[in-house]
């Protein structure tokens, strides 16, 4: 008979409050006792998850006022995934895709039952459902985003002085 064992070797979370990033990363020993072998496979997982809503989302992509782009509250960006441990290092593994409202600690759970499904090839009982795509509006344009270019993509620029005359293919 299989028997899959998982122990947590350490966890480190940042919980900060509605609305502030949620960073969460967990370290798991486990082994795996396939069906006719005498010892157990033993093995290393992380898994990672990262959540940045408001205001930090747009700043992580470099925009300073979100105002230009949409509502500030609108705006998430979230990052789950499990990687093993190989011989050359730590390999992604599993990409989770869930409900985005879901806290890191379900997200966490959700990862490693699907490790759990990868390696003894038992299926998950319950589906992880994703909640249904409601498009946005476009983001504003600015004006100077509507204003035509000022030189042409197929004229080319004069030579500057000092230009070296060997790059006049480039």
């Amino acid at each position: 008979m299989s028997e899959y064992k998982r122990r947590c070797l350490y966890r480190i979370k940042t919980d900060n409050g509605l609305d502030a990033p949620c960073m969460l990363e967990s370290v798991w020993a486990y082994s795996f006792t396939y069906t006719g072998a005498s010892t157990p496979t033993p093995g290393r997982y992380r898994i990672r998850v990262s959540k940045l809503q408001g205001e930090e989302a747009y700043k992580m992509f470099g925009i300073d006022d979100a105002s230009l782009v949409g509502n500030p509250e609108d705006a998430y960006s979230l990052q789950a995934y499990l990687e093993k441990w190989t011989n050359d290092g730590w390999v992604q593994c599993l990409d989770w895709m869930g409900n985005p409202d879901d806290n890191t600690d379900k997200i966490e759970s959700d990862l490693n039952g699907m490790y759990q499904a990868f390696i003894t090839g038992i299926p998950i009982e319950e589906e992880i459902v994703t909640p249904v795509f409601t498009p946005r509006k476009p983001p504003k344009k600015s004006k100077k985003s509507l204003e035509p270019p000022t030189t042409r993509a197929s004229e080319s620029p004069g030579k500057k002085d000092g230009e070296d005359p060997h790059f006049d293919w480039v």
